[in-house]
């Protein structure tokens, strides 16, 4: 390393420390205001307001071992988590961990968005879902899945459900409507992840992005409110649908993944959240990790700054609405679109192949779909 790149690694860590910094003086000006305007309301609702904001003696012993970190977390940081509002999109591999630290950590309101019903070929990797669920008749939604099983390890929270399939129609509603602090994205495909960071910027919300395919996995976070970038500054391209097949595109229904991973990316973004909400610690806006389970490495990846020239939050940006969103991401892979070459596709490209044929093309790799009418 160079001593110009040396110092200029320097004068980052220096800057975020200085962001980091300008926001808990802003949290400790809130917190003033609030003092102030309570002190010139009447005793009752004086009381109200301290009823809000203090921990309850079940509280205190639930996170005393919270409450006893050296590092600054102490009662402060805890208020802070159980006045705080969390969306997580996503109800599977990711968000089954992500959910239930988030609830053991006592964050105040958990938002859950899914559409999905819980199968029993989740139940290795999503955690959070059970057998009994998996085999209900007519299918068990997720949020409903989860949200019962949040409530078991966590009673003193609030947990809000929105079985739907998030769109470019419902998503600044959703976000905005709750009044979240942090959305967390455990999305599995790529045409979700840039509609929730449009939403996010266009909302001013910070993201906690995840994502893991077969034994790897990575994360990072997004703030663009505060010129910390968003999913568009990194990809800036999406990936077309129609060439999805070709791996650029994967997905576990596709390629598998490994329980563990997803598991370990959503206990790692319930981090990142922890970490916003109370501000303590540095998050990840300027860095990218990369997990490799079979190698057992993780791997830190300085992220470049802030895109100027984003579509979505640069000064000059083309997306102003969900709605260029949308136009935007039209040929992304995603819920509404294929998630591989249509199998009438595949039939007309090779129609009948001989069992040598067949084992050569297995041998080799290529992308097919196998059809037995034994």
């Amino acid at each position: 390393m160079s001593r110009q790149e040396e110092v200029d690694d320097r004068i980052d860590l220096i800057d975020s420390e200085i962001l980091l910094l300008q926001e808990k003086i802003d949290r400790l000006q809130l917190k003033r205001k609030k003092l102030l305007m309570a002190a010139s309301q009447p005793q009752d609702q004086i009381e109200e307001i301290d009823d809000i904001v203090n921990l309850s003696s079940d509280e205190i012993y639930r996170y005393s071992r919270q409450l006893l970190l050296a590092d600054g977390w102490g009662v402060d940081g805890q208020k802070a988590l159980k006045c705080s509002k969390v969306l997580v999109i996503g109800a599977g591999g990711i968000g089954s961990s992500l959910l239930l630290y988030l609830a053991a950590s006592g964050v105040g309101t958990i938002g859950i968005v899914d559409f999905d019903k819980v199968e029993l070929s989740n139940i290795h990797r999503q955690v959070i879902h059970s057998e009994s669920a998996a085999n209900e008749s007519h299918g068990f939604a997720k949020v409903l899945s989860a949200k019962y099983r949040l409530m078991e390890i966590n009673s003193c929270i609030e947990i809000k459900t929105y079985n739907t399939q998030l769109s470019h129609e419902n998503a600044l509603e959703i976000i905005q409507g709750g009044s979240y602090d942090v959305v967390v994205d455990a999305s599995d495909n790529p045409k979700t992840r840039y509609l929730i960071s449009d939403a996010c910027v266009l909302s001013g919300k910070p993201l906690v992005s995840g994502s893991a395919i077969g034994t790897e996995g990575q994360l990072t976070v997004y703030d663009p409110k505060s010129g910390r970038g968003c999913y568009r500054c990194l990809y800036p391209s999406p990936k077309n649908k129609k060439n999805s097949h070709t791996g650029n595109c994967k997905s576990c229904s596709d390629h598998g993944v490994l329980g563990t991973v997803p598991g370990l990316i959503g206990i790692l973004q319930a981090t990142e959240v922890l970490k916003i909400i109370t501000k303590i610690g540095s998050p990840l806006y300027d860095k990218l990790i990369m997990y490799d389970s079979l190698q057992s490495t993780f791997m830190t990846i300085k992220k470049p700054p802030h895109n100027s020239k984003c579509d979505a939050c640069g000064p000059n940006s083309t997306i102003k609405s969900m709605v260029d969103s949308l136009k935007s991401s039209m040929q992304t892979r995603g819920p509404s679109s294929t998630t591989s070459i249509s199998i009438d596709e595949r039939i007309k490209e090779q129609d009948h192949i001989s069992c040598k044929e067949y084992n050569e093309m297995r041998i080799s790799g290529k992308d097919h779909v196998l059809l037995d009418v034994r």
